[in-house]
């Protein structure tokens, strides 16, 4: 299992289930953008989210920092839905468009 590195377009959350969709966008190997998906249950947010930086300073989550949000994702696909092993912020990704942008000016 690889790490697989995209971008977070979109995700909904449901109260009556207390699940959260979380909409990706990936690029596959001849470069095409792939979509998926994945359902996650509210109770298992923290273990999957801890590594990401959408958490506040009272220590409450906020959801609106997903969106666009660049992470490395090492997961399971099984019938166009993807079962998260491992979400972690894509700091490579982060830190080289940031050392382009600096070098400019």
């Amino acid at each position: 299992m690889k790490y697989r590195h995209g971008t977070i377009t979109d995700y909904t959350l449901d109260k009556k289930k207390h699940t959260v969709i979380i909409y990706f966008s990936f690029y596959h190997r001849n470069k095409t953008v792939q979509r998926r998906f994945c359902i996650m249950k509210a109770d298992r947010m923290y273990s999957k989210f801890r590594n990401l930086p959408i958490y506040r300073l009272d220590g409450t989550v906020d959801l609106s920092y997903l969106e666009g949000m660049r992470v490395s994702v090492k997961a399971v696909e099984c019938f166009n839905r993807i079962f998260i092993k491992e979400m972690i912020f894509d700091l490579s990704y982060y830190c080289f468009n940031e050392e382009r942008s600096s070098d400019n000016g």
